[in-house]
């Protein structure tokens, strides 16, 4: 019976020791399964954990605590020394005293420290590690410790970013060339810079005490108080206005102003309004003066027009009354050469000759002084103007004197179209045609014209084989009523030609000028300005 109570006994052990084996090995695999949960967690967390068995002195080292630093799981032993190794000299005796304070305490002071460790390629990582003695012996000393590591670099990172850029701001907000205030949404700086201070001699502290309505223009207030209004509702994200300001000493400023809201990043909500104020009252007040000096000359311009329209007149009535009494001298004279020639001596008849011909030489002056005052007082209109036209037209309405004269026109190359005033122009060439004509004793008269480049408005020219001009001359063919021969030397004239050459030239916004050689011709050059 004892054999078989014996036997009995042994296989009830057995049975136990069985399932004790099946549920020993349901525990593990399930603790298995938790700890490659609470693995996976941290990797993919970016979290390097350890654990630390410190009497033995071994620390297994995660992955990715290793991967952290730039290191593969093989590169990196698992012990204290491998972390100790990398991080910074100057925060290792920080952690050992954080280490020291905390199992001290018996862990009632956490393990929490920031410290930087050196990246396999040289560069610092910032790191914060939170770590716990998890086992004690009998005598209170720790035996296994866990902790963790996170990457917190891009942070530390973007920290410094953020102060650097509020260091920035700051320095711009004290220096800056304009005012600058940070305002309440309730309309009452919170901050100024230094020139604001300035522009409206007002200290800071005085300021804070102020909204800005007491201290703009009366008469600017309810337009900023409806701009601010609508920038509070977000019905606008920001507005700009030109406004007067009154300072201490009572003096009214301008200032263009503008405003926008500053907004919390993570709330969305609005904190204060940015105003940036530049002082503007150097041009505001040059504005004033301009406008000033417009209307003056406005009032100038018309009483010009007014004294033109009077002038125009003037000349108009006295070129006709002056001529009436030289045509009635002009005929007497003739009438009295025609009646009585045979009754006068040779003297006589050369004195009433020349009373015809100075009579018909006052006629053309005055009528070429005519011309030339409303030359400079009369708009030149702007139109299509093809020059080559109009010098062959000139040159139709020449016709009889180039072949009285055998004078031939040639062109060098083609002119330029631009626009012009087209009656001017015509004036122009017929004049300079002419005086090529003209001033010329040889028996074949040969006139060439044409262009030279020269950018966007070419040099124009007409050239003479004529009798050429002195260069101590030069200046005086371009003065009205100046001949540089006798009255009748060349067929006489007025002397007036070049000079309206010349105004029309100015007109156009060109200029002059001469290149000759005496007794070999003369080139009359000249540009115009395209009004293109």
């Amino acid at each position: 019976m004892i054999v078989s109570d014996t036997q009995e006994r042994i296989r009830q052990l057995e049975a136990e020791l069985t399932t004790t084996k099946a549920e020993l090995e349901e525990t593990k695999q399930q603790l298995g399964e938790k700890t490659l949960v609470l693995e996976t967690v941290l990797e993919s967390t970016l979290a390097g954990y350890w654990d630390w068995a410190i009497q033995e002195g071994t620390e297994y080292l995660s992955p990715t605590f290793k991967s952290m630093f730039g290191y593969e799981d093989h590169e990196l032993p698992n012990s204290p020394d491998s972390w100790q190794k990398i991080i910074h000299p100057d925060d290792l005796p920080y952690v050992l005293e954080c280490f020291t304070r905390h199992v001290e305490s018996r862990g009632e002071i956490p393990y929490n420290n920031e410290v930087r460790y050196f990246h396999k390629n040289g560069s610092i990582v910032h790191v914060l590690c939170k770590g716990k003695v998890i086992k004690w012996n009998d005598k209170d000393e720790p035996l296994r410790m866990i902790g963790s590591h996170v990457d917190i670099t891009s942070l530390k990172n973007a920290a410094a970013d953020l102060a650097q850029s509020e260091e920035r701001f700051r320095k711009t907000f004290e220096h800056a060339g304009v005012g600058m205030a940070v305002v309440g949404l309730d309309g009452k700086p919170l901050q100024v810079n230094g020139f604001m201070q300035t522009m409206l001699d007002y200290n800071e502290s005085d300021l804070m005490q102020m909204s800005f309505a007491q201290f703009t223009h009366p008469d600017d207030v309810d337009a900023d108080l409806e701009q601010f209004g609508h920038l509070l509702k977000r019905e606008i994200l920001h507005y700009r206005l030109e406004k007067r300001y009154i300072r201490r000493d009572g003096r009214t400023i301008w200032g263009d102003l503008s405003v926008s809201l500053a907004v919390d990043p993570q709330s969305g909500e609005a904190t204060a309004a940015i105003a940036v104020i530049q002082d503007i009252t150097a041009r505001k007040d040059a504005e004033f003066a301009l406008e000033q000096t417009n209307h003056t000359l406005a009032a100038i311009n018309e009483k010009l027009r007014l004294s033109n329209e009077e002038l125009d007149n003037f000349a108009h009535i006295a070129s006709h009354d002056l001529k009436e009494p030289l045509r009635a001298i002009s005929n007497q004279a003739a009438f009295t050469l025609e009646d009585y020639a045979g009754s006068l001596d040779e003297k006589a008849v050369a004195r009433l000759e020349r009373i015809v011909y100075l009579s018909h030489r006052m006629t053309g002056l005055i009528s070429d002084l005519f011309h030339y005052s409303r030359l400079n007082r009369e708009a030149v209109n702007s139109e299509a103007v093809d020059l080559n036209a109009i010098v062959h037209d000139v040159v139709s309405m020449l016709e009889l004197e180039t072949e009285d004269y055998t004078a031939s026109v040639e062109f060098d190359n083609e002119l330029p179209e631009l626009l012009g005033d087209k009656v001017r122009l015509t004036e122009l060439f017929r004049n300079l045609l002419t005086n090529a004509i003209k001033y010329n004793d040889n028996h074949k008269r040969t006139i060439n014209i044409g262009a030279r480049p020269k950018g966007e408005n070419p040099v124009l020219y007409v050239r003479d084989n004529g009798i050429g001009i002195a260069e101590e001359h030069r200046e005086d063919a371009f003065r009205i009523f100046k001949r540089l021969h006798g009255p009748k030397a060349y067929g006489g004239g007025g002397g007036s030609g070049l000079t309206f050459v010349q105004r029309i030239v100015e007109q156009h916004g060109g200029k002059v000028w001469l290149e000759s050689t005496p007794g070999e011709g003369t080139t009359v050059c000249f540009t115009l300005r395209n009004g293109r």
